[in-house]
C-alpha cells in the first residue's frame, strides 16, 4: 500500500502506480501495480472532486502478489496520472505533485527466519483436452505508427485462433480480434479505442459467422459509445444491430 501527500491541478485526476523490480543491469520488471480515481478516495459511493491546489493525503492499495526483491536489486515505484490504454484518461490534463517526505509505500516482508514454510505447489489438476485438428494456422501481427506531424500514437493487434475441428462432433470454428488504439498526446479527448471480434462456426450444410464490433471515444461531459452486431448465416445476413450510447461522466 502507498500512502501519499500529494496535490493536482484538477478536481478530476487519476492516480497510477507501478513497483519495480530494478536489477542491477538496469532490466526492470514490473512487480504490482494500483489504479486510483482520485475523486474515489473516500470510496466508491460517493465520488468528491479534488481539491485543487492544497496538499492531500490518500492511501492506493496495489494488487497483491507474491514477489521476492533479489539482492542487489532497487525498488522503484513511479507514479503517474495516465495509464493508455489501460485506463481512458481523465478529461484534462493533470498535473501532479507529490510531497515525498511526508509519503510512505509499505511493503510486506518476510523474516529472515522462523516465518511460515513456502511448500511446493501440487501438480496442476484439468480436464482431458479435447480431441482437435488444426486446419489453419493462428495469425498475429501487432503495429505501432506515430504521425509525425501531429504525434498521434496508433497500436493495432491482430489476434487470431486459427482454424480448428473438434473431432467428437466436427464442429470447425475460428475467432479473430481487432484491436485499435490511438491517442495524441496531451490531449485527452483524443482517445480512441476500436475493437472488432469475428468468429467463424460450420459443420456440414451449417455455417454462421459472427461480427461485432465496439468503439469507444470521450468528450469532456460524456463517453460515446457506439457497437455494431452482424450475424450471416452462409451468405444470409440474419442479423443486423447498431447501438450509440452516450454515458455522461461523472467525475471520471
Amino acid at each position: 500500500m502507498a500512502e501519499l501527500e500529494l496535490e493536482v491541478d484538477r478536481p478530476v485526476a487519476y492516480l497510477i502506480a507501478r513497483l519495480n523490480d530494478v536489477r542491477p543491469d538496469g532490466a526492470v520488471s514490473r512487480a504490482s501495480f494500483g489504479v486510483l480515481n482520485l475523486t474515489h478516495r473516500h470510496g466508491h459511493d460517493e465520488p468528491e472532486a479534488m481539491p485543487t491546489g492544497s496538499p492531500t493525503t490518500v492511501q492506493l492499495t496495489l494488487n497483491d502478489c507474491a514477489y521476492r526483491f533479489r539482492k542487489g536489486h532497487r525498488i522503484r515505484m513511479s507514479l503517474s496520472t495516465t495509464y493508455w490504454p489501460m485506463l481512458f484518461p481523465a478529461p484534462e490534463p493533470v498535473l501532479l505533485t507529490v510531497h515525498t517526505g511526508t509519503s510512505v509505500l509499505d511493503l510486506p516482508v518476510r523474516p529472515a527466519t522462523g516465518g511460515p514454510r513456502i511448500g511446493e505447489f501440487e501438480e496442476p489438476e484439468q480436464a482431458p483436452a479435447m480431441a482437435m485438428t488444426q486446419i489453419a494456422a493462428p495469425q498475429s501481427r501487432n503495429v505501432t505508427t506515430i504521425d509525425q506531424q501531429s504525434g498521434r500514437l496508433e497500436v493495432t493487434s491482430e489476434r487470431g485462433s486459427g482454424t480448428y475441428r473438434i473431432e467428437d462432433h466436427g464442429l470447425e470454428f475460428a475467432r479473430d480480434t481487432f484491436e485499435r488504439m490511438s491517442i495524441t498526446p496531451d490531449d485527452p479527448l483524443s482517445a480512441e479505442s476500436e475493437v472488432v471480434v469475428t468468429t467463424h462456426m460450420k459443420r456440414g450444410d451449417f455455417e454462421v459467422d459472427v461480427r461485432a464490433r465496439t468503439h469507444l471515444r470521450a468528450s469532456r461531459e460524456q463517453f460515446h459509445l457506439a457497437a455494431d452486431l452482424d450475424v450471416r448465416e452462409g451468405r444470409d445476413r440474419i442479423l443486423t444491430r447498431r447501438w450509440s450510447v452516450p454515458i455522461d461522466r461523472h467525475l471520471v
